[in-house]
């Protein structure tokens, strides 16, 4: 029997027989590595939160580049906006002129001979 008969016969005896989740956890004490989860520290923490974070403002950087885009937009005449279109793709019904055999490859071709 090759390999994928067998698979195939694994898969369907699989999705054949009765398919239910099963949950399972080891019972207490089974496994001294299985802790149940607990809360922790993430429900009463030590450390500050809600805290106010100060706004100062417009960063310089973005106010230069907004004035920039402005300059830009005015000399060129017209809003510049980012497009998220597909772009069509480049023209694939061209002739490519055919000159023959290039001369480095003729002479390869010599010379492996």
């Amino acid at each position: 029997m090759n390999k994928s008969t067998l698979m195939g016969s694994l898969t369907l005896a699989l999705l054949t027989g009765d398919v239910s989740a099963v949950k399972y956890r080891p019972p207490t004490g089974a496994t001294p590595w299985y802790k149940t989860a607990s809360v922790g520290k993430i429900a009463d923490p030590d450390y500050p939160i809600n805290y106010p974070v100060a706004n100062f403002g417009v960063d310089k950087d973005i106010k230069v580049s907004t004035q920039n885009m402005g300059e830009a937009e005015k000399s060129v005449g017209t809003k510049m906006r980012a497009s998220f279109k597909k772009p069509k793709g480049h023209p694939v019904d061209y002739k490519v002129p055919d000159f023959g055999v290039d001369n480095d490859i003729r002479l390869s071709m010599g010379n492996l001979k």
